[in-house]
């Protein structure tokens, strides 16, 4: 079966696969770490996008999240930090707010 890309929010696979990138990226960088996930804030900054962009990213990434499992083997792992939670200054994935991202392999499909 052949899974395919749809573009969500004007959102176009290029900029997905240049989070899961940059996200990797820094996950191999951070090694002192037992916890080598990204924080939302850290990603920001690496790819240089507004909240806004970056949560219709999420939603994109969201909707697509089997095309990026099969096509590309990626995974995401989101964790919250705190048990209370500004929902206000939170993004939302998968229904549920998160502070880190960490991206795993599922496979590397060449």
């Amino acid at each position: 079966m052949e899974y395919r890309f749809i573009e969500h929010e004007r959102i176009k696979e290029p900029l997905c696969l240049e989070f899961f990138k940059t996200c990797i990226t820094y996950q191999r960088e951070d090694r002192h770490k037992a916890f080598t996930g990204i924080s939302y804030k850290e990603l920001m900054q690496r790819m240089h996008i507004g909240r806004e962009r970056l949560q219709r990213l999420f939603n994109c990434v969201e909707r697509n999240w089997l095309y990026f499992k099969i096509e590309h083997g990626y995974m995401i792992e989101a964790h919250n930090i705190v048990s209370s939670i500004d929902w206000s200054k939170r993004f939302f994935i998968f229904g549920k707010p998160f502070y880190h991202i960490k991206i795993n392999m599922y496979h590397n499909k060449k």
